[in-house]
């Protein structure tokens, strides 16, 4: 009678911790990553060249390697992710050929998603190919860039000045996104937030475009990280 009765407590206790498990497991959380990290998470954000177009992971993977070297405790985190083995981390929210407007569309559910201390703006040179209303791409960017603000007024932008191409119709339309980008920033910083500009623009040369005439060479994705790591480190303190 005695071990009867004990199996049925030790099954009762048993059965108690199957449900609170299953309970535990199916509440609704946010993803793993919003959770466990317990470092910087940096979000690198924008189109393509985030992505890292052709080969996938683009800069971030100079960029990681630089943060193993320095014993940077850094996160990427966003929806997607690729990159070869020789990138650790490989998530990110680059969306090829998205607009600064189709990046502003989504932003807001990736920044409660992931809660980034830290993003990496590369954004623009889609508006430019495609001719998208030129004239009104410094305020879009600016709107994208109260929009963050907003969600997580204590993030860390990093914005960059987007780099150059080869075809000189390209170039026309990044040059009239570029110029309204230093004014935005210091708007910015006026009002208190943490945003740096970061010249994309200034360190890419023609040799460091592809054929394609927009996306970077790897030499060149890895000049970007170089400039990203200098506009990162003082964050990290």
């Amino acid at each position: 009678m005695m071990t009867k009765f004990v199996l049925r407590i030790l099954t009762g206790v048993l059965l108690a911790i199957i449900i609170n498990l299953t309970v535990v497991n199916l509440s609704p959380h946010l993803p793993a990553q919003a959770i466990v990290f317990n470092g910087h998470r940096i979000m690198p954000l924008g189109a393509s060249i985030t992505a890292g177009v052709p080969n996938g992971g683009g800069y971030r993977i100079k960029l990681w390697n630089i943060a193993l070297a320095n014993k940077w405790n850094i996160h990427f985190v966003g929806s997607q992710s690729n990159g070869p083995k020789s990138l650790g981390d490989k998530h990110h929210e680059g969306h090829p050929g998205y607009r600064i407007d189709q990046i502003a569309s989504l932003v807001d559910h990736a920044l409660a998603t992931y809660n980034p201390d830290i993003i990496l703006l590369y954004i623009g040179t889609n508006d430019a190919v495609q001719n998208y209303n030129l004239i009104n791409a410094p305020e879009r960017l600016q709107s994208l860039i109260n929009q963050i603000f907003y969600d997580i007024p204590k993030v860390h932008l990093l914005v960059a000045k987007i780099g150059l191409s080869t075809n000189d119709k390209y170039n026309a339309g990044i040059k009239k996104i570029n110029a309204g980008i230093p004014n935005i920033v210091s708007y910015e910083q006026a009002h208190g937030h943490s945003i740096k500009l970061v010249d994309m623009n200034r360190v890419l040369t023609k040799n460091d475009i592809r054929s394609d005439q927009i996306h970077p060479t790897q030499h060149g994705y890895d000049k970007m990280a170089d400039e990203w790591a200098k506009a990162i480190q003082p964050l990290l303190k």
